[in-house]
């Protein structure tokens, strides 16, 4: 005995199309057999999306659509990349090529700290010592005054800037030892003293020093060091008569401190007096 089971599927009426075919479905089960027939006067493929209102099927179409998802800010909230010991941190205008190197100093002396930058039009720097700005501050590089073992520790830094941002160097730390036992800062025992030349000649200025560790030197110029100018003694290339009037002292540095000297004035005697 077999039985048929009969459904009428009516379609819905899409917007713009008129209509629309009924779908006859029998399924016809006999003997754990099935068998669909469809009857239709037409088949409406155009029910899965036509675009006319003549009922004619037209095929369906898939539009994929690319999104665009961009990369975050792997610098972190504020956009900053991390400071790292030597290597070059740079900003949109600014790169920092050489960064602020650590020092370890004697109580009593001076820590010097410099930074090498460059950017796209003249650049403004601003030390800070622990994230607190130095006052007056503001050159490529910073001398500390005098320090003591409670300094030790602390981080100098600089935050270079121009008109389109800015970028702070990594931090460098200052190392502060007591001062050795019987060991003490070089004292000048001779002032460098005034040489007159004639045009054309050299002058040598001297000092003499007491010191208890070996000394370094560095004469200056008008308060400028004079490169390769190391030595207990200086002596000038030949002078000339713009050159009357120089000022020259001496820096004597060592490990248990630094001093300077008073300067030593220059004069310059035209060659023609010297025939009188």
């Amino acid at each position: 005995m077999s039985r048929t089971l009969s459904a009428q599927a009516m379609a819905v009426p899409r917007p713009g199309l008129a209509d629309n075919p009924v779908v006859r479905m029998s399924l016809v089960m006999q003997g754990g057999l099935f068998a669909l027939v469809l009857a239709a006067s037409s088949v409406l493929l155009a029910a899965c999306g036509g675009d006319n209102d003549s009922g004619s099927a037209t095929p369906t179409r898939f539009r994929s659509t690319a999104v665009s998802v961009g990369e975050g800010n792997q610098a972190g909230a504020s956009g900053n990349p991390a400071s790292e010991p030597g290597k070059a941190i740079s900003a949109p205008s600014i790169s920092i090529s050489l960064q602020p190197q650590s020092i370890a100093v004697t109580s009593g002396q001076t820590a010097t700290f410099s930074v090498t930058a460059s950017g796209n039009g003249p650049l403004m720097y601003q030390w800070q010592i622990d994230d607190v700005k130095i006052a007056g501050a503001t050159s490529s590089r910073y001398t500390t005054g005098p320090l003591s073992i409670g300094d030790t520790d602390s981080v100098f830094s600089v935050v270079v800037s121009d008109v389109h941002g800015k970028v702070t160097s990594a931090g460098a730390k200052v190392s502060v030892r007591p001062p050795e036992t019987g060991v003490t800062a070089p004292s000048i025992t001779s002032q460098p003293r005034r040489q007159s030349v004639f045009a054309g000649q050299t002058a040598t200025f001297f000092v003499a020093v007491e010191s208890s560790q070996t000394p370094t030197y560095q004469w200056r110029r008008n308060g400028v060091a004079i490169p390769a100018a190391i030595g207990g003694s200086y002596t000038t290339p030949p002078v000339a008569l713009t050159d009357n009037g120089a000022r020259y002292s001496v820096e004597v540095r060592s490990g248990a401190g630094s001093t300077t000297s008073a300067d030593a004035m220059l004069n310059v005697t035209p060659e023609a007096t010297a025939s009188r």
